[in-house]
């Protein structure tokens, strides 16, 4: 009696652990195809603002590394997976997600920013959002900075945090 609560207990510990600390696994590799045009150092652009999320099914991912956490921006909710599905969220960020063109690369970014249609990703790109620096590192443009402070994290921290133990994307 007392090994199989034992086991219970932690196998409860386990998965407790994961739900607040889900694995990630990426079953797709491949990248968006953006077209790119010549662009120059501080260009304005929108790499969302192409996609019709009027039509099908959408979901935008954000997945904080842990190298990241403790630089987080204090305006995001505790969690490394966050997601959403909600279409005027996505029309919002559309509207108003133009970053500046910085023609170079930050090779320090982890955290993943994923757009999902119909079970394939359009788009996908490593996110930094801490308080001090907000951005995209996108392997078509390279580092596209933030315009205003907080810029990313206002309609990140909208995003509806994860707690499953193992997320396939």
């Amino acid at each position: 009696m007392i090994k199989k609560l034992s086991i219970l207990i932690v196998v409860s510990s386990i998965l407790l652990f994961f739900c607040f600390n889900p694995i990630v696994i990426l079953t797709e590799k491949g990248y968006d195809p953006i077209d790119t045009k010549p662009m120059y150092k501080g260009d304005s652009l929108n790499i969302i603002k192409g996609f019709d999320f009027e039509t099908g099914n959408w979901k935008m991912y954000l997945v904080i590394a842990k190298s990241d956490m403790s630089s987080l921006s204090i305006d995001m909710p505790d969690g490394n997976v966050f997601e959403t599905t909600d279409k005027e969220l996505l029309k919002e960020m559309q509207r108003n997600f133009y970053l500046s063109y910085e023609k170079s690369d930050v090779s320090t970014v982890e955290s993943e920013l994923i757009l999902i249609r119909e079970d394939k990703f359009v788009l996908r790109a490593n996110i930094q959002i801490d308080n001090n620096l907000q951005g995209i590192q996108h392997q078509s443009f390279g580092w596209l900075k933030a315009i205003r402070k907080n810029q990313l994290s206002m309609y990140f921290r909208k995003f509806n945090r994860v707690y499953v133990p193992v997320i396939f994307l």
